[in-house]
This record gives C-alpha cells, sequence and structure tokens, in this order.
C-alpha cells in the first residue's frame, strides 16, 4: 500500500505535468490536444484522492475507489480517441466518449461498491467492447488488411478481457480493458502521426510499457505483490506518455 509521501510525490508531478499542458494550450486548442489535457487533468484526479485519510465511512470509501476506477478507464478512453481518424469528426468524437463513459464509470461503480454479479458484468464488458468494434467497423465500411487486423485484436482483447470478469476475476477484466485502451493508442500514435519524430516515439514507448503495466496488474497479480504496487517502476510508463506528449507539442 502507498504511503502518503508517495502518493503527495504522485500528485505533484502530475500537478506540474498538467500546468505544462494548460500553458500549451495556449498555443494549441486542437480536439487532440484538449483530449490529452483532459486526460490528464482526470489522472490528476485519480492520484489526489490516494491524499485522503484512511478513516472514511464504508459508503464514502467506496465511492472514492469508484471514481479511482473510473478515472483511469476515461483517462484511457480521452488518450485513444485523440489519437483515432475521428478525432476531426466531431460528431463521431462525441458519439465515442458520451456513449462510452458512462459505461466505463457503471463498471466502475459496481466495482467499487463490490456489486459483481457476473452476468450484468459480462454484459456491461462486452457492450463496452462492442460499440467500439462496432464505431471501428462503421467508420472505416472497407474492409482492408489493416481494418481485419485492428477488428482482429479488438476482438481479442474484449474476449480476454470478458473472460476475466466470467471466471470472476472483476477487477482483472478492467485491467485487461485498459490493456486493450492504452495498447491501442500505442499502434494508433503512430498511425495519427505520419512523422516519427522523437516526441511521437518516446508516445508510442510510453503507451505500450503503460499497456504492459495493465497487463500485469491483470494476468500476473503475484508479480505487482512482489515489485510493491507503488514502486516507481509502475509510473514510469505515464510519465514517458506525458513528456512524449509535451515533445510532440513542442516539435509541432
Amino acid at each position: 500500500m502507498s504511503t502518503f509521501a508517495d502518493s503527495l510525490a504522485n500528485v505533484l508531478t502530475i500537478s506540474a505535468l498538467v500546468a505544462i499542458f494548460v500553458t500549451l494550450r495556449r498555443n494549441n486548442r486542437s480536439p487532440r490536444f484538449k483530449l490529452w489535457m483532459l486526460g490528464w487533468a482526470i489522472i490528476w484526479v485519480h492520484f489526489v484522492l490516494t491524499l485522503l485519510p484512511d478513516r472514511m465511512s464504508s459508503g464514502f470509501r467506496a465511492l472514492v475507489s469508484s471514481i479511482q476506477i473510473a478515472a483511469l478507464g476515461v483517462a484511457g478512453l480521452a488518450f485513444l480517441v485523440s489519437v483515432t481518424v475521428v478525432i476531426d469528426q466531431p460528431r463521431w468524437r462525441r458519439m465515442l466518449l458520451l456513449t462510452l463513459t458512462p459505461l466505463i464509470c457503471i463498471f466502475a461503480l459496481a466495482l467499487g461498491y463490490g456489486y459483481t454479479p457476473r452476468v450484468p458484468l459480462e454484459i456491461l464488458g462486452s457492450l463496452i467492447y462492442l460499440v467500439a468494434l462496432v464505431a471501428f467497423i462503421v467508420r472505416f465500411r472497407q474492409a482492408s488488411v489493416y481494418v481485419i487486423c485492428m477488428a482482429s485484436v479488438m476482438i481479442g482483447f474484449g474476449g480476454l478481457g470478458v473472460y476475466r470478469v466470467h471466471v470472476g476475476d472483476f477487477m482483472g477484466g478492467f485491467y485487461s480493458m485498459l490493456l486493450a485502451q492504452f495498447a491501442m493508442c500505442a499502434v494508433l500514435t503512430l498511425r495519427a502521426f505520419p512523422t516519427w519524430t522523437a516526441g511521437v516515439v518516446v508516445t508510442f514507448i510510453g503507451f505500450v510499457s503503460w499497456s504492459a503495466v495493465w497487463g500485469v496488474w491483470a494476468y500476473m497479480p503475484w508479480v505487482v505483490q512482489s515489485i510493491g504496487p507503488a514502486n516507481d517502476l509502475f509510473n514510469l510508463p505515464k510519465l514517458l506518455v506525458a513528456f512524449g506528449m509535451i515533445m510532440t507539442e513542442l516539435e509541432r
């Protein structure tokens, strides 16, 4: 369990990153950069909540836990939409955000409050993957090697995530969703930026590392326990992503 000092250090680091994004926003008001800033603001909320004292009512503790879980999923969604082809298409962008955000939050509320009936959560998890898959296929319409490969990967990730819920590992199912989100972010980052500058490469490496972290949390929890959940090794990927995004903006 992380100490207050560890939590405070994380909050201060993310606060500095958010401040940099707010400053850079003066010169870039594109939808992509707004989603980057939104994603990091949500991550900041996640870490700020770790500063709350342990002595609180069970109901309030469950609410805080739900918000923390939801923050990870919604931030990942913001990053993912920012590098998709719909970033410059307001209707599609809003549809994805307004459809998937409530589903992720409902899943997080169920986990936070310990409401874990298997079938409803299986359906909810399937809906999250299905909405993303349908939006991807409808957007491209024509089959290609890229579309088939990406759809296959999405189906594979979705199947793994729903299976974790099916066997009763509900948090593992959520971590599987985060794994899928950040792995897709890594691939789509390279596609979103034709010129692979240093900032783009660092962002890509950061997303790959971040997805690997969620993979470890989902499928090798004993590794997390042996290393320690508060180990700085798990925070390095998010810093790489943030610095990569900042570098990309400065290169622009």
